[in-house]
């Protein structure tokens, strides 16, 4: 478990949904020399504390959809390590998590649409059909709230409107970015520039431009929870009628609330939290419950337990 000190915790809030700030401008919010906020944020990566320095993107305005397919495995160990081979070295999935309660993984998969993301899924389960005995596939259609500062209230919301389906053009430059960007979006424009063969000023430029566009809708500090004590839960639900302003005060003022999205599916509401101890998690599931009442007619609670694949931008990404 990690202790952050009063300072690492000031540097935490500026960096944890503001990513890219610059080092000046961490120092000038926390009143800690530029030096210092360097050599701690050098520290807390060290430490495995922060995982890394990543965009949240709309894979809708670039063409394709975010899939979350939820596998139920009854085979041979065998059999599932070479499904968790398959899974992992597919190139239109973006995550692979073992997870725990109604399913065994849960796949984030890239696709064109629904046709496409059923042509992915055959194939990837070709050999194990008989071994799968229950798949349920989520379709992401909006966030409601994204952050990774879950020690306080997020004033950083998403639209509760669903996602114009409005491409915007990205080329192989503007791809070779955003992975650059996943890698570290810290990284300086002098960096990124070498290696993707563009001037520093083409590279903000084009940085900018994905930013308006909507394609890059933040930057976060991606933490591992489980150093702070936390365990991470997913709450899958089913709810009558629309997400109202009630609901996403409610989303944005828990603050061990890190994620809520909007889905089609099994499920039509996505809600990502975390808990230190068995009252927590309790009094969270109790909250939810509350706020939604009549409205739920049925919930599920996964928790994930490791994360094998994590390519924000995989090989199968085609433009």
């Amino acid at each position: 478990m990690v202790e952050l000190d009063v300072r690492d915790s000031k540097i935490f809030d500026v960096i944890c949904d503001n990513a890219r700030v610059p080092f000046t401008d961490i120092a000038k919010a926390t009143k800690i020399s530029k030096d210092s906020v360097k050599s701690r944020i050098d520290s807390l990566v060290k430490k495995n504390f922060i995982l890394s320095f990543t965009p949240v993107i709309d894979y809708n305005k670039i063409g394709y959809k975010m899939f979350h397919a939820f596998i139920k495995l009854n085979t041979s160990l065998d059999q599932e390590e070479l499904f968790l081979k398959n899974a992992i070295s597919n190139g239109n999935v973006v995550a692979v998590t073992k997870v725990i309660g109604g399913c065994d993984y849960e796949l984030q998969v890239l696709a064109r649409d629904v046709i496409d993301e059923y042509r992915i899924l055959d194939k990837l389960f070709t050999s194990f059909k008989k071994g799968i005995t229950d798949l349920r596939v989520l379709t992401i259609i909006n966030y409601y709230k994204y952050t990774m500062n879950i020690k306080k209230s997020s004033k950083r919301s998403f639209s509760k409107n669903v996602i114009k389906n409005k491409p915007f053009k990205v080329d192989s430059k503007d791809l070779a970015i955003l992975k650059e960007l996943f890698d570290n979006c810290r990284e300086s424009l002098v960096s990124i520039s070498e290696k993707v063969d563009l001037s520093p000023e083409l590279v903000r430029y084009r940085i900018k431009s994905l930013i308006n566009s909507g394609v890059i809708k933040s930057f976060h500090a991606r933490i591992n929870k489980n150093f702070l004590g936390l365990t991470t839960y997913l709450f899958l639900l089913d709810i009558e009628g629309e997400i109202n302003n009630k609901d996403l005060q409610f989303f944005n003022s828990t603050s061990n609330i890190y994620h809520s999205r909007n889905t089609l599916g099994n499920w039509n509401l996505n809600i990502g939290f975390c808990a230190g101890n068995n009252n927590e998690l309790f009094d969270t599931i109790y909250k939810i419950r509350k706020n939604f009442g009549d409205r739920l007619n049925r919930f599920d609670l996964l928790v994930p337990l490791h994360r094998y694949k994590f390519s924000p931008i995989p090989d199968g990404l085609i433009l």
